[in-house]
């Protein structure tokens, strides 16, 4: 693998190899990299929690796939929130773009339920990242 060298902006001596798909952005307190990629999927988690709609879909999804009484479709989905199907549909595959659900195939359905994982990687990456930075 290659890697690009980038000065340290505070010091302004010294350099950070990055590979070249990460643009590194130093942070000059720290001399930590943060690469755009990472902050941009951790910017695609918080711009698909920012929506009312998501959040619903959220408070009803489980956390696990194991417990079947408390998994939703779609159809039940759009059903218990009174919205149509196809907005349901479109709001899970954002969820799902950004790695916030996960779903299993049971019979003839798509089954929805929450990836905790991510979500607390999330909040980490969030805060250790961004706001302590």
């Amino acid at each position: 693998m290659h890697f690009v060298a980038v000065d340290k902006p505070a010091t302004g001596s010294g350099i950070v190899l990055v590979p070249p798909t990460k643009i590194a952005i130093l942070c000059p307190q720290t001399m930590t990299v943060a690469t755009e990629p990472m902050l941009d999927d951790l910017a695609t988690i918080y711009k698909a929690l920012g929506d009312p709609v998501r959040l619903n879909i959220l408070k009803l999804l489980p956390v696990k796939p194991t417990v079947c009484e408390a998994l939703y479709n779609v159809g039940e989905l759009s059903e218990e929130l009174g919205i149509p199907q196809p907005t349901v549909s479109h709001h899970l595959k954002i969820l799902r773009q950004a790695g916030v659900i996960c779903f299993t195939k049971k019979c003839n359905s798509v089954y929805y339920y929450i990836d905790v994982k991510a979500l607390k990687r999330g909040a980490a990456e969030l805060i250790s990242d961004v706001v302590l930075k």
